[in-house]
């Protein structure tokens, strides 16, 4: 778990503390970006999972056995499963966990 298997390895290097310190890693600036990621990303996915399943007019929109368009019911929970995805795939990418 430890880099050398020695628990006290966080003890014996305090300068591993100082970028949390001075506030290197985290603050109002980095809030705000992820802020602007988040919403970005929710745009992206509300617009395209809305555009491809209920394209209004369009006649190779998807299409119930009845005729019927999909709506608006379909389509949020294909919204709703696409952010889960994506933010799950964001995640694992940005902090560099891949226990697969």
């Amino acid at each position: 778990m430890f880099l050398d298997g020695d628990q006290n390895y966080f003890m014996r290097n305090p300068k591993l503390y100082e970028p949390g310190m001075r506030g290197a890693c985290f603050g109002k600036l980095k809030m705000a970006e992820w802020v602007l990621y988040a919403i970005w990303h929710a745009l992206v996915v509300y617009f395209v999972c809305f555009f491809a399943l209920t394209a209004a007019g369009d006649d190779n929109s998807p299409r119930q056995t009845d005729g019927k368009d999909l709506g608006f019911w379909v389509a949020g929970h294909v919204v709703y499963g696409v952010c889960v995805f994506i933010s799950n795939l964001v995640l694992a990418h940005k902090f560099h966990h891949h226990h697969w």
